[in-house]
């Protein structure tokens, strides 16, 4: 792998020129090889932005991170070019690897996104947003995106009657609070129904083994058929009570003070990388009126 860099601490803020200077030579020695631009995953578009790099684990290295584009050149190799910024200049990076690189790339993205996958149909929270003009928005917390968090709610606006999908931008966001959710409960009820029928079908099965050449072969029969269901419907609620229990989530708040803090939402729900699919489901925008 070649690495082209510019030291950033040394760069900032008075030697751009020698960002300019090296990536004029840079153009100018590779002015005979074709790069052609890609989309290094679908739905991430022509570059990849500091937020999804972050969501991502891209780059670690690189503490100034603005965006990335993808090239191939010449059919043989990956030239990523990460642009840097901070509140005093920019510069560049430019990575050329073999073309194999991409694949690796595509594949921590395709993680992610089969996870986030996983995470819409089955991770939705119920929660309470908090506004920073401390308005509160109760609702199932859905997924999110570099922009807004995205939540299915309901007396939220007057003009719209039930529940209904909403998004809340980011930047408008106090906190989130989580509500606890308690399934020990019902772990308890569907355990005891499960264990007594298993014990029920075995109580009956060890029943008919009960020597009837004996005297009152019925009342053998009948204490086995009790015992199995006493000890079946106690198997099956303790251990529905653990699972449900285990599978509890206890209340949690998150602070918003920056846009990124939405990072804290990570494996939590889901995070969309593809943006095309929200236009698949209008959300509409919280217009929220403040009591009087």
């Amino acid at each position: 792998m070649i690495i082209v860099k510019w030291i950033v601490r040394k760069l900032f803020p008075l030697q751009t020129f020698i960002f300019l200077t090296l990536f004029s030579f840079l153009q100018a020695t590779s002015a005979q090889s074709v790069d052609s631009l890609i989309q290094i995953y679908p739905g991430i578009g022509d570059s990849l932005n500091s937020f999804d790099r972050a969501y991502l684990g891209l780059f670690p290295e690189v503490e100034v991170f603005e965006y990335a584009m993808f090239y191939i050149r010449n059919d043989e190799k990956l030239v990523t070019k990460i642009y840097l910024s901070n509140q005093y200049s920019s510069a560049g990076l430019i990575l050329i690897q073999n073309v194999t690189a991409r694949d690796s790339l595509y594949s921590i993205i395709e993680k992610s996104d089969l996870e986030n996958i996983q995470l819409v149909s089955s991770s939705w929270w119920d929660a309470k947003i908090k506004t920073k003009d401390d308005n509160i928005i109760e609702g199932e917390l859905i997924m999110f995106d570099c922009n807004y968090v995205y939540v299915i709610a309901e007396n939220v606006r007057a003009d719209h009657i039930g529940e209904m999908p909403y998004r809340i931008p980011v930047s408008q966001i106090s906190k989130i609070f989580q509500e606890e959710n308690s399934n020990t409960f019902q772990g308890i009820c569907v355990g005891g129904i499960l264990g007594t029928v298993i014990g029920l079908a075995v109580g009956f099965a060890i029943g008919q083994s009960v020597d009837r050449s004996k005297p009152f072969p019925q009342f053998e029969a009948a204490g086995r058929l009790l015992m199995a269901l006493i000890v079946g419907a106690f198997t099956g609620t303790a251990v529905g009570g653990i699972i449900g229990h285990s599978s509890s989530t206890k209340g949690e708040y998150f602070s918003f003070e920056s846009d990124n803090d939405v990072l804290k939402l990570k494996g939590r729900i889901a995070y969309i990388i593809d943006k095309g699919l929200l236009k698949k489901q209008k959300y509409y925008d919280i217009q929220m009126q403040k009591d009087n």
